[in-house]
Order: C-alpha cells, then sequence, then structure tokens
C-alpha cells in the first residue's frame, strides 16, 4: 500500500511539475518565451534518460528504497525552486525530470 502511494505521488508531482507547472515556475523566474519550449525539450531528454537506467539502479538496491529516495528527490526539487535563481531552477526540473523515471 506504502509503494501505490509512493506512487500516486510520483505521478502526481511529474504531471503537475511537467504540464501545469513549468510555464507558471519559468514565467514567475521571469525566462522568455523562447526558453519555454527550451526547457521543456531538456526536462523530456531528462525524462527519457531517467527511464532508461531503472535497470542500472536495481543492482543497488531494492524497489521500495528507489520509489522512497525518488519521491524524496522529486518532493525536495519541487521545494527548493521557489528559493532559487534560472539556473538553479532549470537543474532543479532537469533533476526533477530525471528521478521521474
Amino acid at each position: 500500500a506504502f509503494i501505490i502511494i509512493q506512487g500516486i505521488g510520483i505521478f502526481t508531482l511529474t504531471r503537475l511539475a511537467q504540464v501545469n507547472l513549468y510555464q507558471p515556475i519559468l514565467d514567475s523566474k521571469s525566462f522568455s518565451l523562447f526558453a519555454f519550449g527550451w526547457v521543456m525539450s531538456l526536462m523530456t531528454l531528462a525524462e527519457a534518460l531517467g527511464s532508461y537506467i531503472p535497470h542500472f539502479i536495481q543492482r543497488f538496491a531494492r524497489d521500495l528504497h528507489i520509489v522512497s529516495f525518488t519521491t524524496f528527490i522529486m518532493g525536495l526539487c519541487f521545494c527548493l525552486i521557489p528559493f532559487c535563481e534560472k539556473i538553479e531552477t532549470i537543474a532543479l526540473l532537469l533533476i526533477f525530470s530525471f528521478a521521474s523515471f
């Protein structure tokens, strides 16, 4: 049941950040409209890279630990974004997307 709740949390955080909130986040950081597409493409690449490596991570940790760690990383990134500048915001969005595999 705990993994199911974490899975729902990961899915919700991912969809909220990548679909609904990334534009307001970038807008609040004064990014140009041109940058929105670039950031979304970088986030998509980070998520694809994250989706490519889970079998490597499973060699070192059990599924429960992986899910807990990625949920923590995603939540931490999401919480730190309001306190960061432009470059850090992009880095946190990319880490967030990478962890959402």
